[in-house]
């Protein structure tokens, strides 16, 4: 681009030689070139001399692009008749025209701040100045929309800090807004800031009473007084103050013991092989996975999660809601972005329910055509983590799609996959022996670090006194590099830093350790850890809040323990041995109205049929269940889904004849059976 026109705030047009001087209906004509786009010229000429003849506004619209052209010795304005801003023109206003919501997301914190136009005002053209109030309305809840689903997105993936950096942003876009205030005095919140969340709320209250003469809104106060007595919501069990954890106790600053993997995985990686990597629960996978790639290449990471077996496409739908952030979205065809919007709903409108082959293999496609735009904006490899969770539709559609890019030449796309050992099915386990037989990737399995590894990961941590105590952590951990450190936080939390306090540990291993983790909680934030074990990776706050009937600073602050805990990271437990842990402790009473709760809750925000019966199922309803499995099969079928319908139709018979139900149980195996008949078979 040769010039560049900045609408939005501070108004100038630069171009290679600098600032150029125009008269305000020229940054008019401009401004609304680009924001509306191709213009008829009369439909310029009437907005900007509406009070003339119709002959003299064109003949005014003549001389105003002429002393354009003169004033800047370039066509900034195409086209004989509709007019159109000059391709070699970049108004900063353009990247809201036709954005989607995921498309503003990710250049949220990109988006200029200013009014539209600026200080100009068109009284002499009114008209013009009518367009230019709702075009700067239109502007501000665009810029509103782009902040807003940054912050969801952040916030969703636990990143707070991200998130009250774009909610500090909403707040000076509109300084009046409370709805952009109670956002932030929330995440405040969220964040363990409760002293700033309640000073924002004074400094707005004294912003209103000042400029406005009026005091805050029913809904703020509320929220300033639930933050205010939340240290009194904790229940009867409170939480003591937890010792600070060292950083390097969180994430230890080296990755030890591993020389002679990283070293098989380099060779991998310079022949053009995959890399899977599997053990068992803490040993260091995702560490290892991670710090290869981040080397190496420019990756994706994608994890599956407990819970995503539940719900068909369940894993793919977050794998490419979170690629579609990352991407240039706008640059895939809008076939590719049409179909990829089945999953990903922020992307548009969805076409109709999936009837053939030929239907789910246009969807399959776009996934592919996702792959390759990110190859071409330089992504070159993407790390999969837990895929023993994986969803068997995911599955199928992502041996698809990768077959399809390891076949393009143009495609320079590698992998790193990890699982639990003993976790994968049994035909994924033998596709991966298939494909390192023919030299296609490699398997390792990793083994617990040696007794020299454990104390080179102790001497890491910078915990003094800790290094001391290398054999007896060796003696009760092993060299599982999860258990170790575990370990070594409830050393650091019990306050005694000795061997003694390891010798006093019970037998059990991790698992006394993470259950004593779990007794430091207050009652709340114990809750909110079950409800996150109970839905896995279909876990949200307003589920949660809706499932315990906490209020949202509540829901916040039970939130905020468990990060500080460190039972908690991002949207999901810091280790799955931590959910594993509360599904072990919990008591079936306390469960099964959990669940009860649960399934409710989502029901009435829209959840997943899937997930519903799952909730209900697990609550001891199964005819409940079997009601919301036949939606399932329903949305199944919609997606053309014909194995999985079959097996949602088959648990719902199941479960209708586990509620003695039998005739809705033989209505639904038959329909099974007609779903599975041959096409054209005779009925």
């Amino acid at each position: 681009m040769d010039w560049r026109l900045f609408v939005l705030g501070e108004v100038r047009l630069v171009g290679p030689c600098g600032p150029a001087r125009l008269e305000k209906k020229a940054f008019g004509l401009l401004a609304y070139l680009a924001v509306e786009g191709e213009t008829p010229k009369s439909k310029l000429a009437g907005l900007l001399w509406s009070d003339s003849p119709e002959a003299t506004a064109r003949a005014n619209l003549r001389q105003l692009l002429r002393r354009l052209k003169m004033a800047t010795g370039d066509v900034l304005v195409s086209g004989a008749d509709p007019l159109a801003l000059a391709a070699s023109v970049d108004a900063d206003v353009s990247a809201l025209r036709g954005a989607r919501r995921t498309e503003l997301a990710a250049r949220a914190t990109e988006l200029p701040l200013g009014r539209l136009l600026g200080q100009l005002e068109f009284d002499d053209a009114p008209l013009f100045d009518e367009w230019l109030h709702s075009a700067r309305a239109n502007v501000d809840a665009a810029r509103r929309q782009a902040i807003a689903a940054a912050i969801d997105e952040h916030e969703r993936s636990g990143r707070l800090t991200d998130a009250l950096a774009l909610a500090a942003r909403a707040v000076e876009l509109e300084p009046c807004s409370e709805d952009a205030h109670r956002q932030r005095m929330r995440l405040l919140y969220a964040a363990g800031d409760r002293g700033e969340a309640l000073a924002a709320f004074q400094r707005l209250r004294t912003m209103l009473g000042r400029d406005l003469g009026i005091e805050p809104s029913r809904a703020t106060t509320e929220l300033a007084r639930e933050i205010a007595r939340s240290a009194e919501q904790r229940g009867p069990r409170s939480a003591p103050p937890a010792r600070a954890i060292p950083l390097s106790v969180l994430r230890p600053p080296e990755l030890v013991g591993r020389e002679e993997v990283w070293a098989r995985m380099e060779a991998a990686w310079a022949a053009g092989q995959a890399i899977i990597i599997g053990g068992p629960p803490g040993i260091g996978k995702s560490r290892l996975m991670h710090d290869f790639l981040n080397a190496v290449a420019r990756p994706f990471f994608f994890t599956a999660r407990p819970g995503d077996r539940a719900v068909p496409y369940g894993t793919h739908a977050r794998v490419y809601s979170e690629m579609m952030v990352k991407i240039d979205a706008a640059k895939l065809a809008p076939w590719a972005r049409a179909e990829l919007a089945r999953i990903v709903p922020g992307l548009g409108q969805a076409p109709g329910p999936m009837e053939s082959e030929a239907d789910k293999l246009r969807m399959l496609q776009a996934k592919v055509e996702a792959h390759r735009l990110a190859a071409r904006e330089g992504y070159d490899a993407f790390g999969f983590d837990d895929i023993q969770f994986v969803d068997a539709a995911t599955a199928e559609a992502g041996q698809y799609v990768m077959e399809q890019l390891f076949q393009d030449p143009t495609v320079k796309l590698r992998a790193v996959l990890c699982y639990r050992a003993g976790e994968l099915p049994e035909a994924i386990m033998a596709a991966i022996r298939e494909g390192v037989a023919f030299g296609l990737g490699i398997h390792i399995e990793l083994d617990p670090l040696p007794p020299a590894g454990v104390r080179q990961l102790l001497g890491s941590l910078d915990v003094p006194g800790i290094a001391d105590m290398a054999d007896a952590i060796t003696s009760y951990a092993g060299g599982n590099p999860l258990f170790v450190l575990e370990t070594v936080k409830h050393v650091i939390a019990s306050g005694t830093l000795s061997r003694a306090e390891v010798a006093r540990m019970p037998p059990g291993r991790i698992g006394v350790v993470l259950e004593r983790t779990l007794s430091r909680l207050s009652e709340p934030a114990l809750q909110m850890a079950r409800v996150l074990a109970l839905l896995g990776s279909n876990f949200t706050l307003a589920s949660a809040s809706a499932a315990l009937e906490a209020s949202a600073a509540a829901t916040a602050a039970c939130w905020a323990e468990l990060t500080a805990a460190h039972v908690v990271h991002g949207m999901g437990f810091s280790h799955d041995l931590i959910g594993e842990t509360v599904l072990a402790t919990l008591p079936r009473p306390v469960e099964v109205l959990l669940r009860r709760r649960l399934a409710v809750a989502l029901e009435a925000l829209g959840g997943d049929p899937a997930l519903v019966a799952e909730q209900w199922r697990g609550a001891g309803e199964p005819c409940m269940a079997g009601r919301k499995l036949m939606d399932a099969a329903t949305s199944s079928r919609s997606v053309f889904l014909p194995r999985e319908a079959a097996v949602f139709y088959e648990r719902a018979a199941e479960a209708f004849r586990e509620g003695g139900d039998l005739v809705a149980a033989s209505e639904v195996f038959k329909m099974r059976d007609r779903l599975l008949q041959p096409a054209g078979a005779a009925v």
